[in-house]
């Protein structure tokens, strides 16, 4: 698929000119669904195998990711446009600044699963 730019906003489009694009609502409900199951989250490292090892995020062995290492697999997937990702990361930001008052990466170290769970809540409810 070719790569447009319109409004100054990197767009993906599909061969018919359609716009393929996620709000940060759809994308925080599809990390949700991934850490719906506290077995596919960690902390530390951006991603772990089956035997807790550091593993690189888009690893074929990857089983567990902290927030960030999640996006960080969705974004290099391909599937989700720079622009999308970026405007999620914004989203995440604002919702741990909210709750937490410091950063996401902060309150998936310090705070865990369930932060990590409110925070993608927020962002998905759009507040």
């Amino acid at each position: 698929m070719p790569l447009w730019c319109k409004s100054n906003a990197f767009v993906l489009v599909d061969d018919s000119g359609m716009v393929i694009a996620m709000t940060p609502s759809e994308i925080a409900e599809q990390f949700l669904e991934l850490f719906s199951k506290k077995e596919r989250w960690t902390s530390g490292p951006y991603a772990i195998d089956e035997t807790g090892a550091a593993v690189k995020v888009d690893s074929q062995s990857a089983c567990a990711w902290c927030l960030y290492g999640a996006w960080w697999r969705a974004r290099l997937a391909g599937k989700i446009s720079l622009f999308d990702m970026s405007i999620f990361a914004e989203a995440i930001e604002d919702a741990s600044r909210a709750l937490y008052g410091y950063d996401a990466v902060m309150a998936n170290e310090a705070d865990g699963l369930p932060a990590v769970r409110a925070i993608l809540r927020r962002v998905r409810d759009g507040k």
